[in-house]
């Protein structure tokens, strides 16, 4: 009895192996990631990856990267919404020719939904800087990145709070940048 609950056990354990590794995101492959929205990871470079969101009305693309040491963001199947487990902090370019206000919009995500602050600062200034949507950091490309994020699970009665504070190495931006704007047709 033993031996066949061993046996069990590892084909539990292969069929989940298998599982994600027929999961995982790989550059060209689409999937319906919403009824009607369709996600593709377009490349990945230097820790970037580049999404491309489809929808009856248009196409929009993101550009995401985790700080050091956490997992890459990946369409969480809502809208074209990217998100994770352990992705947090990181940092989402959204590029969208179909929002002639907001073509681009910057976000440094927490693991909350909302709330709170999002600060940056290289290593060597003392002060923190305020991230807001129309911060551009483009000008930081190939630098490493200090950022805090103080967010909360439930924004509008501020439950739930994370502070959560890592560095993110931006080398690569200004490239992943430009391949954003072509995907969304900014240019």
């Amino acid at each position: 009895m033993a031996a066949l609950k061993g046996v069990i056990l590892r084909l539990a354990i292969l069929s989940v192996i298998a599982s994600s590794a027929e999961a995982a995101w790989t550059p060209g492959r689409e999937v319906e990631v919403d009824p009607g929205t369709y996600a593709t990871m377009m490349i990945e470079h230097e820790g970037w990856r580049l999404w491309r969101f489809a929808t009856k009305s248009g196409v929009a693309c993101k550009l995401a990267k985790p700080a050091q040491g956490r997992m890459a963001p990946e369409p969480i199947g809502f809208s074209y919404v990217l998100g994770g487990d352990r992705t947090s902090p990181n940092i989402e370019v959204t590029f969208d020719n179909r929002s002639p206000l907001y073509p681009e919009i910057w976000r440094l995500n927490g693991a909350g939904v909302g709330g709170g602050s999002r600060q940056y600062r290289l290593p060597t200034d003392r002060f923190w800087t305020d991230w807001n949507l129309d911060t551009n950091i483009e000008k930081l490309d190939g630098q490493v990145i200090e950022v805090a994020v103080t967010s909360y699970e439930y924004p509008d009665v501020l439950v739930g709070m994370t502070r959560e504070q890592a560095m993110m190495d931006l080398s690569g931006l200004g490239v992943m940048v430009a391949m954003g704007r072509e995907c969304a047709n900014l240019l």
